[in-house]
């Protein structure tokens, strides 16, 4: 009896040792797969940040970029306009010479010099008025111009506030994930991985989509 005891007791303090070990191990393993989570979050807000760093100064080149081409071509049109004045008062004086020609050969019609002189004179003026009229297609279509410009503007502000708002949501949540926590399992630590890299990755892509769209 005494020595069934013996057993059961040495087998009692076996299975202690042996819980004790696994527990140990468990406990290392533990510790081990939160490091390295929590390294890989650190490491994915790094790089969050890094992104949101570039995206900010692409999307302020690119506003001033905007910005500057919309100036300049404001610019041009007000010259285009400038010049186109003191056409327009020429053309005036023309089309009044002519008015007073023609009132001239009503008095004398075998002017045949005269007549000619207002031949030239509307020829003259039919090539300004062509001429005009290319000028004021021109500055239409600079006005155009503006305008899609400062839509696309518009729109290039639009985007960066919404993909500004994305990248808060993903700062917060990884911030939120990089608090103590209960440990995750190795499954359940490769999910969240793989959705925070392609979240950043979609956010990286639609970025450069957009990019090539408006240059």
């Amino acid at each position: 009896m005494s020595a069934l005891r013996a057993e059961l007791g040495l087998s009692r303090a076996r299975a202690e040792d042996d819980k004790a070990l696994e527990q140990a191990r468990y406990d290392s393993e533990l510790v081990q797969a939160r490091a390295a989570f929590e390294a890989e979050k650190r490491e994915i807000l790094l790089e969050s940040e890094k992104n949101d760093a570039i995206w900010r100064t692409e999307f302020l080149r690119f506003k001033n970029e905007v910005l500057y081409a919309s100036q300049s071509i404001r610019e041009q049109a007000r010259l285009d306009g400038d010049e186109l004045r003191p056409r327009q008062a020429e053309k005036d004086r023309a089309i009044s010479l002519v008015e007073r020609v023609d009132a001239a050969l009503e008095v004398c019609p075998r002017c045949e010099e005269l007549k000619q002189e207002v031949l030239k004179l509307t020829t003259r003026i039919a090539s300004q008025m062509e001429e005009e009229r290319r000028l004021n297609a021109v500055v239409d279509a600079r006005d155009l111009q503006i305008r899609i410009l400062e839509g696309e503007a518009h729109e290039s502000n639009i985007i960066m506030n919404m993909l500004t708002d994305m990248n808060g949501e993903l700062q917060s949540d990884l911030k939120k994930m990089a608090e103590p926590s209960e440990l995750l399992s190795r499954e359940e630590l490769q999910s969240e991985r793989k959705v925070l890299e392609e979240t950043a990755t979609g956010l990286v892509s639609g970025h450069s989509s957009w990019c090539n769209e408006v240059t």
